[in-house]
C-alpha cells in the first residue's frame, strides 16, 4: 500500500509534467510535442513507453480515487462511530433504569422479608 509521502510526490511529478493525454507513436511519447523517444534495447520497449504515456492521465486518475476512497471510508468509519456512540448511550440509559428497577425489587424484597414473622407467616 502506498503512504501518503509517495502519493503526494506523484501528485507533484504528475503537476509538474506536461499537461494533457500523451500518447506513443513511432518510439516517441507525444503530449503535443514530442516529450521523448525511445530507443529500444529491449524487445517490450514498446510497452513501456505506452504505460508511461498512458499513466500521464491514468496517475492523476488512480490518485483522485484513492483520495474519493479515503474520503468515504473516513466518512463511513465517523457514521458509524457517531450509530456506536449513540447505541452506547442508549444501553448506558437501559443499565441506568434496569439497576433503579432492581434497587426497586431489592427494597421491596426487604420490607416483605421484614413483615415474615419466626413461622413464616407475613405480617404486614
Amino acid at each position: 500500500m502506498s503512504t501518503e509521502q509517495e502519493r503526494q510526490e506523484w501528485r507533484e511529478l504528475a503537476a509538474a509534467a506536461t499537461p494533457g493525454e500523451w500518447f506513443y507513436r513511432s518510439q516517441c511519447i507525444y503530449g503535443g510535442i514530442v516529450l521523448a523517444c525511445v530507443i529500444p534495447i529491449r524487445d517490450n520497449a514498446d510497452a513501456d513507453a505506452a504505460f508511461i504515456a498512458a499513466a500521464r492521465t491514468a496517475v492523476p486518475a488512480l490518485l483522485a480515487d484513492v483520495d474519493a476512497l479515503t474520503i468515504a471510508l473516513y466518512d463511513d468509519a465517523a457514521t458509524k462511530l457517531g450509530d456506536a456512540m449513540l447505541e452506547a448511550a442508549r444501553l448506558r440509559a437501559e443499565r441506568d433504569a434496569l439497576a433503579a428497577e432492581l434497587a426497586s425489587y431489592k427494597r421491596q424484597a426487604a420490607y416483605i422479608s421484614a413483615c415474615v414473622d419466626s413461622d413464616g407467616c407475613y405480617r404486614p
